[in-house]
């Protein structure tokens, strides 16, 4: 998923066209704009306890590019496509009341073995807990049920991370808005910033941009 801001040119003086020079650092700047957005989706996920959530805000997933064609110039910042499921929630196979707006929903209970490693490894490092993996019925999910007290912790992980995959793909991921929220944000800031990067000679009209 990607945020972007189109950027079009104006040059106060009437030429409609122009040497991007005469901006200073004009991409480092926007470059510049674009930590800005991601620390603050980065800070609004630490506020909300999501930054444990695999590698979702890790630096590989957060990218800027720059595209410019004649005088219009897009800065496209990108997430991996989960963090939108994060962000927008996904309504569940029993209930969507954790995200009734989602455009997103699970359609079975299952899940790909890439997604059950990374639940495990969160259960063991002690990120991710289910409220008593004890209680569960395994039948539903296709494990046999063991005492806990006989079982290693090898095992009483693995059967809290089936827990958590079970209650995730039944109830859904709750919505947090945690991009949206960042993205209003620093739209908002953008007013004062865009001056400094422009300079007195050149303004720019600003168009929105969510792929």
């Amino acid at each position: 998923m990607s945020n972007g801001v189109e950027l079009n040119l104006i040059d106060p003086e009437g030429r409609s066209d122009f040497d991007l020079s005469e901006v200073k650092a004009f991409d480092n700047n926007l470059e510049v704009l674009a930590g800005k957005f991601f620390l603050r989706v980065t800070e609004r996920a630490k506020a909300l306890g999501l930054i444990n959530t695999g590698r979702m805000l890790s630096d590989e997933n957060l990218k800027a590019t720059i595209t410019r064609k004649g005088p219009s110039t897009q800065l496209d910042m990108y997430m991996t496509y989960y963090a939108d499921f994060v962000n927008e929630g996904v309504k569940g196979v029993k209930s969507s009341r954790n995200a009734p707006n989602s455009p997103y929903q699970f359609k079975t209970f299952g899940m790909s073995d890439e997604g059950r490693k990374s639940i495990l490894r969160s259960v063991t490092d002690g990120k991710m807990k289910a409220s008593d993996p004890s209680k569960v019925s395994y039948g539903k999910i296709g494990l046999e049920r063991k005492s806990q007290e006989t079982a290693n912790q090898a095992e009483i992980n693995q059967r809290e991370a089936e827990q958590i995959i079970y209650l995730i793909k039944a109830y859904g991921i709750k919505t947090t808005n945690f991009i949206n929220d960042a993205w209003k944000d620093w739209v908002k800031d953008l007013g004062p910033e865009l001056p400094k990067i422009l300079g007195p000679r050149i303004a720019a009209e600003l168009k929105l941009v969510n792929k």
